[in-house]
C-alpha cells in the first residue's frame, strides 16, 4: 500500500521563527496532487520560488521507501519563506 504525503512548511518575518509543519495524508496521488499545487507557490514567479522535481521517482515503483517527488519553496529572499512537498510511502 502507498500513501502519499503533503507537508507545507514556512517561517515568520525572522528565519529562526519556523511554524510547525502541517502534513496531510492521501491514498490517491492525484487527489494528493491537486491538494499539493493547491498549497504551493506560484512558480511562475521566477524570482521567488524555486522547484524541485525527483527525475528518478518511478510512479510504477512499489519500493516501500520513502520518497520525495516534488518540492516547491520560495526563496530565501522572501520575507516569509514557505514551501511545500509531496512525498511518497510505502506501508
Amino acid at each position: 500500500m502507498l500513501v502519499f504525503i503533503v507537508t507545507d512548511y514556512g517561517c515568520n518575518s525572522t528565519p529562526n521563527d519556523m511554524w510547525i509543519p502541517h502534513s496531510k495524508l492521501f491514498l490517491d496521488y492525484a487527489e494528493a496532487y491537486k491538494y499539493f499545487v493547491g498549497l504551493s507557490p506560484s512558480i511562475d514567479d521566477d524570482d521567488n520560488t524555486e522547484q524541485y522535481i525527483n527525475g528518478s521517482y518511478d510512479p510504477k515503483s512499489t519500493d516501500p521507501d520513502y520518497v520525495i517527488i516534488e518540492d516547491r519553496h520560495q526563496s530565501t529572499r522572501v520575507k516569509r519563506p514557505s514551501g511545500v512537498v509531496i512525498a511518497r510511502y510505502g506501508l
